[in-house]
């Protein structure tokens, strides 16, 4: 009896035991996570993790989503959702108070639903009777700014925690970011105040600008500077054909010291207007339209080739020409190109689900071998393009002749790039300057670099073409009002680009995260694998079918016994060779058959181990750790002879 009671009690205090350890495990450990995906999926970048530290004042962010549709309508969503309110949480978590998260319902006519439309946050129909589905985010600083993501996109998982990192870096920095533009086309417009009086020869911005302006300060540059105005978020260099050394010693200078650029050069830049020589009238047919900073390029570690331009017959561009007889035909023009998002870097930020986008003339950049810095591609060619003389294209360029010579290569040319990292002066003992009175040569500025504080940070595109209007927007008049309507997504590209560049170092690190929704890359291998044999088979099996068939037709002509009336009549040896063709197809389609049953099978078994491993391999580590440390206490216990 005596033993029977301490049994219960033992076992009783087992589970007295067993639910404290989950109390406190609870209460203890409850933020506490280990994160075992591939790509940390649950981990929150350096970069994130920066600016959640430096949070200076409190943010709420409010996430919205329809609780119920999200999972009960779309299949897959529901995970989805998850992950974004996990990652939140993190965000809250790691923002050491900083940080309030709302999670809201917005059901059908509540105050809530009301209050997500009045924020922006954009509803989904969902449904036969288009019921509102709302997934997204507000955030709001202390000052009541408001930033917001509309949408969480599905598609754009990679980009979630991006995403969530530039609405909390916007909210605790508010202030308008300002673009500097040094170009020597004419880009900005006319600057002259008396155009306004001379309507016909007044000069709009690009539409590019234009874009600009609606979410930054926009200012221009001269072209003649010798110093980048302070406080510039990000600066664009536009086709800098003949700039001083003292201008481009201030880009320079303005790169080392964190200012962020992205620079458009052009190996024949189409957008160049040559003033008219009345001397000379065709001397703007051979005048050179190029544009490059070398100097600074092999500081940084890029290179735009001279003398070239890239040409891709896949993604070239359909123009009208007319033959030696007059007719117009359309035929593709290998310098003109459209890139599409396979020529796209997806996996960075400002390429990543861009529509198409269209170049002329474009020039060909390639890393530096040695650099310090770091040269990722976000625009390339496909494989199977070419680099073309520009002499080719710069005076009465013929695309029927270019198409004729065109020899595809064997892997893609880069067309724009990201450089960043560690760089050096162009000018490592400062711009030369006038010697003093004495005679002596002037050292460099007090406040010279000769390498960069931190890492660079600057986008190259080797085209100014894009930028340019005719290439992908149209501008319609519309009762006194330009109205423009976008046919490629060029615009897109550079505010992205600005974008990114505009944020903090922090921002620009934040990864591209990995998916939760990953595919059985093993299974894709083993399909692919029996699709190839089932394809080769059949490929044998139709060459041996018509093997057969032209001998039964030899045979046949060969006969000269029978007249035409009686030559359908088979032969022996014609009976024979049918019969071995189709016993022959017969095991060859067995041999199919049995491709296909062995693809299942092996599925099958890789699906029973993943399974094993998921559902049994936990409790088997847990049982063989409780028998090793009952073996070790028992061991322990037994007393010494």
């Amino acid at each position: 009896m005596r033993h029977k009671l301490l049994s219960w009690a033992g076992l009783l205090l087992v589970v007295v035991l067993l639910l404290g350890a989950n109390l406190l495990s609870y209460t203890t450990l409850r933020n506490t996570r280990i994160d075992l995906t591939q790509s940390r999926i649950y981990t929150l970048s350096p970069g994130t993790l920066n600016i959640l530290t430096s949070l200076d004042e409190p943010i709420t962010l409010r996430f919205y989503y329809s609780r119920k549709l999200a999972s009960t309508t779309i299949p897959g969503l529901s995970a989805y959702v998850t992950t974004v309110q996990e990652l939140l949480e993190e965000y809250r978590d790691a923002a050491g108070g900083r940080i309030r998260l709302e999670v809201i319902d917005p059901e059908p006519f509540s105050d809530e639903e009301e209050d997500a439309a009045m924020a922006g946050v954009q509803s989904l129909p969902i449904g036969a009777t288009g019921e509102p589905m709302f997934l997204g985010l507000v955030g709001i600083n202390s000052v009541d700014d408001k930033a917001i993501i509309p949408f969480f996109d599905p598609n754009k998982e990679s980009f979630l925690e991006y995403e969530i990192s530039s609405l909390v870096y916007e909210l605790s920095n508010p202030r308008k970011k300002r673009v500097g533009v040094l170009s020597t086309l004419p880009v900005m417009g006319d600057s002259d105040p008396m155009a306004i009086l001379r309507p016909g020869e007044m000069r709009h911005p690009f539409a590019f600008v234009t874009q600009l302006r609606q979410f930054y300060e926009v200012e221009e540059v001269p072209r003649a500077t010798e110093k980048i105005p302070d406080g510039l978020d990000v600066l664009l260099v536009i086709h800098p054909k003949d700039l001083s050394p003292a201008t481009q010693y201030a880009i320079d200078q303005h790169v080392l010291r964190g200012g962020r650029a992205i620079v458009f050069v052009d190996p024949h830049s189409e957008t160049e207007e040559v003033p008219y020589d009345p001397q000379n009238p065709y001397a703007g047919l051979w005048a050179s339209k190029s544009s490059s900073l070398d100097s600074l390029f092999e500081a940084w570690g890029v290179r735009l080739r001279e003398g070239v331009i890239a040409a891709d017959r896949k993604l070239a561009e359909r123009v009208t020409i007319r033959d030696a007889r007059g007719v117009s035909e359309a035929v593709p023009y290998v310098a003109y190109v459209t890139l599409r998002p396979e020529q796209f870097n997806a996996a960075d930020v400002v390429t990543s689900g861009l529509g198409p986008v269209r170049l002329g003339t474009v020039g060909v950049l390639e890393p530096i071998a040695g650099a310090g810095t770091t040269f990722v591609p976000l625009l390339s060619t496909t494989d199977e393009s070419m680099a073309v003389d520009v002499e080719k294209v710069r005076v009465a360029p013929q695309p029927d002749q270019l198409l004729k010579e065109f020899v595809a290569g064997d892997k893609p040319l880069v067309l724009a790039a990201r450089v960043s990292g560690k760089a050096r002066s162009a000018w490592p003992n400062g711009l030369p300057r006038p010697a003093g009175e004495d005679g002596a040569e002037a050292g460099p500025s007090p406040d010279h670099l000769a390498e960069s504080k931190q890492d660079i940070q600057v986008i190259v595109v080797a085209d100014t073409d894009l930028l340019a209007d005719r290439f992908w927007v149209e501008i319609q008049n519309f009762f006194g009002r330009r109205m423009m309507f976008e046919n490629a997504a060029n615009g897109s590209f550079v505010v992205n680009a600005v974008q990114n560049l505009s944020g903090s170092n922090d921002l620009i690190a934040v990864r591209s995260r990995g998916t939760l929704t990953r595919p059985f890359d093993r299974v894709a291998d083993l399909k692919r694998q029996a699709e190839d044999k089932y394809r080769e088979r059949q490929v044998e099996l139709q060459n041996r079918i018509e093997e057969i068939n032209r001998e039964i037709n030899d045979l046949q002509a060969n006969r000269s016994d029978l007249g035409s009336a009686t030559s359908v009549i088979f032969t022996p040896e014609q009976r024979e060779a049918i019969e071995r063709a189709r016993e022959e197809s017969v095991r060859t389609r067995r041999e199919l058959r049995n491709v296909q049953y062995e693809l299942g099978r092996d599925v099958n078994r890789l699906g029973v181990l993943v399974k094993a491993l998921n559902i049994g391999a936990i409790p088997v580590l847990i049982s063989l750790y409780a028998l090793v440390l009952g073996i070790v206490r028992i061991t322990r216990r037994r007393p010494l002879r």
